[in-house]
């Protein structure tokens, strides 16, 4: 299904005398083909703790219809070997890019909060206590083919293990202030309720 035509003066001999043309009726078949095997690699990401976008810079133009959220692990050091430790596993996100080297996810709303949460353990509130890991199954590229069936449709995202975890690139701290949501009083047990915009400290 590869098939190559040329259009002159796309290339010369020595004496500048131009190829013949190939017309696209007469296309030449490719002889031999290596396919894209390799894995492709993150090489960078931002957070942005405001907005709640997760944003992934690869190697190679992704398929977003690949990813999967819960193969990535935000954590606040390069390893979970260290004290105090925090991390947190995604669990869903909505992709926001179409296939391309970067990719932009959005965290969910519970995740958003979580991460929140979590960021008063030094976790996730600065650039140097924010950290990935991922697993090949995060995402794929459109590498591969049917000479490769174990590779399915396109080639898994190279992990990138505990112990070896990527610093964010750019972080944006939390500085979007609380609003309160809904409210409800309970006149018989004396309880008021509040419900915020995101988590918020209880004790403050």
């Amino acid at each position: 299904s590869t098939y190559l035509s040329i259009l002159p003066p796309a290339i010369s001999d020595i004496r500048r005398n131009p190829l013949l043309e190939v017309p696209s009726n007469m296309s030449a078949q490719v002889q031999s083909i290596i396919y894209d095997t390799a894995s492709p690699v993150l090489l960078d990401f931002d957070l942005d703790m405001n907005t709640g976008f997760l944003t992934f810079v690869f190697s190679d133009v992704m398929n977003t219809a690949t990813f999967m959220a819960s193969q990535a692990t935000l954590q606040n050091a390069n390893s979970t070997n260290v004290s105090p430790v925090a991390y947190f596993t995604l669990s869903s996100a909505q992709v926001q890019s179409s296939p391309d080297y970067v990719v932009v996810i959005k965290l969910s709303s519970s995740d958003l909060n979580r991460i929140k949460f979590l960021s008063s353990y030094s976790f996730a509130s600065t650039r140097n206590n924010t950290f990935i890991t991922i697993q090949a199954l995060l995402i794929k590229n459109f590498g591969g083919s049917r000479t490769y069936p174990n590779l399915g449709a396109g080639v898994p995202v190279l992990s990138i293990i505990d112990g070896n975890g990527k610093q964010v690139r750019h972080f944006t701290p939390d500085t979007t202030p609380p609003t309160l949501v809904s409210f409800a009083l309970d006149m018989n047990a004396l309880d008021l309720t509040l419900t915020f915009s995101e988590t918020v400290n209880g004790t403050s």
